[in-house]
């Protein structure tokens, strides 16, 4: 290898490596299939009962890789009182009976079933994330509010949310949680125009800063191999 080779090889890893830390540093943590039914984002959404009406529940990507500085009260947190494989019911009231999700960074997304019409049933309907479910938030009555008290941690601003009782799941809906990415609904079902929300919270992605300092390191030292070279010319 001459003494030009070196420093272009440096560069050109240098390069790779910063590219491959902003692809980390951008990733978004988003729904990435649905069973055929249209995913959205909630940024700018009306998500009020008769609002954004559809025969199955769709899916609404909320705030991505925010960081929350204290604890976020949740009805289901994987690996308390939600394991894989568990079929899950919707909570009227948490009375509670809540579990705390830590600090740390998060994504947000909000399944939504708005039926056409005053009622609705649905059985079945799949939904992956392209990271790990660690918390799901189904209530919003009595005195488990926590939709409507989550909304201002992972909602949009601009986003139009449902308030209180009508948008809360109830004991008789269920769903599971059948791996570390993925739920399937197995039946809900609305009447007299309520919906149904529940907030799956996944991991935030990984920060970037590693790689990032790693090529700026080589880029340094590629430029450098280079200033040399055209000195010694």
């Amino acid at each position: 290898m001459n003494k030009m080779q070196k420093p272009i090889k440096l560069l050109k890893l240098s390069l790779l490596i910063a590219g491959f830390s902003l692809s980390v540093a951008s990733a978004q943590a988003s729904i990435i299939f649905s069973a055929g039914v249209p995913t959205y984002s909630a940024d700018g959404a009306d998500l009020r009962a008769g609002f954004s009406e559809y025969q199955w529940m769709t899916g609404y990507d909320e705030r991505q890789n925010v960081t929350i500085t204290s604890s976020v009260a949740v009805d289901y947190l994987v690996g308390s009182n939600a394991f894989y494989g568990d079929q899950l019911a919707g909570v009227n009231d948490t009375a509670g009976n809540h579990e705390l999700l830590a600090p740390g960074t998060y994504s947000s997304h909000l399944l939504h079933f708005d039926p056409v019409g005053a009622d609705g049933v649905i059985e079945g309907g799949v939904f992956q994330f392209d990271s790990d479910i660690v918390a799901i938030i189904a209530s919003t009555g009595g005195s488990g509010n926590l939709l409507s008290l989550s909304d201002s941690a992972f909602g949009f601003s601009t986003t139009l949310y449902e308030s209180y009782f009508s948008r809360r799941t109830e004991n008789d809906d269920f769903f599971t949680l059948m791996s570390p990415n993925e739920i399937n609904i197995d039946y809900f079902a609305t009447a007299a125009g309520n919906i149904d929300n529940l907030r799956i919270i996944t991991a935030g992605a990984v920060p970037a800063s590693q790689p990032a300092i790693l090529s700026l390191m080589l880029l340094t030292l590629s430029m450098g191999g280079f200033s040399r070279l055209r000195k010694t010319k």
